[in-house]
């Protein structure tokens, strides 16, 4: 979790008005979500537990089945499914999620669908700002002015943006002063291999000695493989016995 503490707006709810030892209450908010915003919520939740914070998570209806159970003791908000996530739709959500924010100290907005949707609220707790994917992304033309236009925007009405990488940070620099901004990378609870590494390449016939890498990607044009399959063929050209598995649905 983040060390820096955002300032909260005139008028805000505060972290430290709770009474003693009474956990500090946060609202994770998410649009639709297949990969590590998920993921990356879930395991937030968990490790922010112990250390006093109370989490609630409103997303799209199923959007944390299988990494938040019902009987963990994390309140979940259903925001609808996830093709509802329109434009008027999300005016609609508004209302949904007004009463909610009014009784937290914090609103984690992950990703900025969801940032769309925190901060329209006129009465709001402070809100941090996850910003997962560049919503930028492979948009050319107008198209992409008009979404860096509204990124921008987002951005400098958050009280605090989490940056995933120092890429996206430095892009930034301009839009997020250095005080309200943490670099962090998203995070995901350590996997459990459940075969030794001879099994699994033997799978794919991949020689013992053979260098093996292996990317681990939503395939979406926002990852951009095919540079990582034109680096891949460029350095099979040196080393020629150079395997690659590409792990990933989409």
């Amino acid at each position: 979790p983040t060390t820096s503490t955002p300032s909260p707006p005139t008028g805000c709810a505060r972290a430290d008005m709770r009474p003693p030892g009474a956990p500090t209450a946060v609202l994770h908010v998410l649009g639709p979500s297949a990969g590590g915003i998920r993921v990356h919520v879930a395991e937030l939740v968990r490790r922010t537990g112990p250390l006093g914070w109370h989490s609630t998570v409103a997303g799209p209806n199923g959007v944390m089945d299988g990494l938040i159970d019902t009987d963990d003791g994390v309140p979940r908000i259903a925001l609808g499914t996830t093709a509802d996530w329109s434009a008027r739709r999300m005016l609609r959500l508004r209302a949904r999620l007004a009463d909610e924010i009014g009784r937290v100290a914090l609103v984690h907005a992950h990703g900025l669908k969801a940032a769309v949707l925190v901060l329209s609220l006129r009465r709001r707790a402070p809100v941090v700002v996850t910003l997962h994917n560049d919503m930028v992304g492979t948009h050319t033309g107008i198209d992409a002015r008009l979404r860096a236009f509204a990124q921008r925007t987002l951005l400098r009405r958050a009280d605090h943006v989490v940056f995933v990488s120092r890429a996206d940070a430095d892009a930034h620099r301009g839009v997020v002063p250095d005080e309200r901004r943490t670099v962090m990378m998203s995070f995901a609870p350590l996997p459990r291999p459940s075969r030794d590494r001879e099994a699994t390449r033997g799978e794919y016939g991949i020689d013992p000695a053979a260098p093996l890498v292996v990317v681990v990607a939503r395939l979406h044009p926002q990852k951009d493989l095919g540079l990582f399959l034109r680096a891949f063929a460029a350095a099979r050209d040196r080393v020629a016995a150079a395997r690659a598995i590409v792990a990933g649905a989409g």
